[in-house]
């Protein structure tokens, strides 16, 4: 939530921060506030942490104790090294392992947060990391090339997809099965591809601000929009895994879904198109 005026009485911020939703009674939960609001957020529900990325505290992240409603930070190594703008953020809650893609950096943060505890008390409280830092958190490189911002992790595969700033370039992370007491880079390992022409023979350029990622657990696909919201990719990641190299290729000519484009929807390697309503 943000503070928009006159609708929100009580001052600068009264009105910004998170607050959980109740899907059985329609109702909010008390507001954890924050100084500033933040761009994306993602939460651990097994762990009862919710993590927020917010420009104007970068590269720290709010840190959400949300069993005492408590807004903390997390003062992460990686984060602070990279100072990269960190954007997106997602967590594979069977290991409490996050990552966190940058806005402004190709390289990705992945933190380990099994057995992090709260210390403090609000406003000066933090998240600490298990064991003694830098120990639980590693910079890595996708070998994308690009920015990549975009995150969303399959809790089935433990892998996580990445998408770029405003580009085709995709990448997915594999990542620890099982909860680890430290991250180690031997644990990690990543594909990454590029996305073919869509269906009307332009460049897919992912969505920003908001990412609009998600992952389908069932089949193990994932979903990304265009910044246009034209159309919607869908990536089948068992393909993606086993022929990064075959993602990119061409989509066969024809129409794809009824319109007047002049390729079709599937390239049968992986990336099938879905037009959105209103192309």
């Amino acid at each position: 939530m943000t503070t928009t005026s006159p609708t929100c009485t009580g001052g600068p911020n009264a009105c910004t921060g998170m607050a959980s939703f109740d899907l059985a009674t329609n109702s909010f939960g008390p507001l954890i506030q924050f100084n500033t609001s933040v761009s994306n957020f993602a939460l651990d529900q097994k762990a009862g942490v919710a993590i927020g990325l917010s420009d104007p505290i970068d590269p720290l992240a709010y840190a959400l104790n949300l069993a005492g409603n408590e807004a903390c930070i997390l003062d992460d190594d990686s984060l602070v090294s990279l100072s990269d703008d960190s954007e997106g953020a997602a967590v594979d809650p069977s290991t409490g392992i996050w990552v966190i893609g940058q806005f402004t950096g190709v390289l990705t943060a992945v933190i380990n947060l099994s057995g992090a505890t709260f210390s403090g008390t609000p406003p000066n409280c933090t998240l600490d990391e298990f064991g003694s830092p830098p120990s639980n958190s590693i910079i890595f490189d996708t070998g994308a090339g690009d920015f990549m911002p975009g995150v969303t992790i399959n809790p089935v595969t433990h892998q996580a997809f990445l998408s770029s700033l405003l580009d085709n370039t995709i990448a997915l992370l594999s990542l620890p099965k099982h909860p680890v007491r430290y991250i180690d880079l031997s644990e990690l390992s990543a594909v990454q591809a590029s996305l073919p022409l869509e269906p009307d023979g332009v460049r897919f350029e992912a969505s920003i601000l908001p990412y609009s990622d998600a992952i389908d657990t069932c089949h193990n696909r994932a979903y990304l929009v265009n910044q246009d919201n034209t159309f919607m990719a869908e990536v089948n990641l068992d393909k993606f895994q086993r022929n990064p190299g075959a993602i990119n290729t061409a989509l066969p000519a024809g129409n794809c879904a009824g319109t007047s484009t002049t390729l079709g929807c599937d390239n049968q390697n992986g990336v099938k198109f879905f037009p959105l309503p209103g192309l």
